[in-house]
């Protein structure tokens, strides 16, 4: 489903493909990161910007697994999720 429909509370894993940098799908699904929902992110090749960009604002921890589509590209594991208030 669409983040904006989501109506449930909780659920194992979020992902989503070519849809916002990193920084901006951790917003959205937030409400389920933040309780310790994983999250799986094919990101393309800026992804290791998009990572600066995100540990600005939230702390986590990670998984990268090269992209089998994509040779500049990654799958991205988050777990742990929090935000970063420093």
């Amino acid at each position: 489903e669409r983040v904006e429909d989501v109506s449930r509370e909780t659920v194992d894993v979020v992902t989503a493909r070519a849809v916002a940098e990193l920084s901006d799908l951790m917003k959205y699904s937030q409400k389920w990161l933040l309780k310790g929902t994983r999250a799986v992110f094919p990101k393309g090749r800026t992804w290791s910007d998009e990572l600066t960009d995100a540990h600005q604002y939230w702390n986590f921890k990670m998984q990268i697994f090269p992209s089998k589509s994509a040779s500049d590209g990654v799958i991205l594991s988050l777990s742990e999720v929090s935000a970063n208030h420093a």
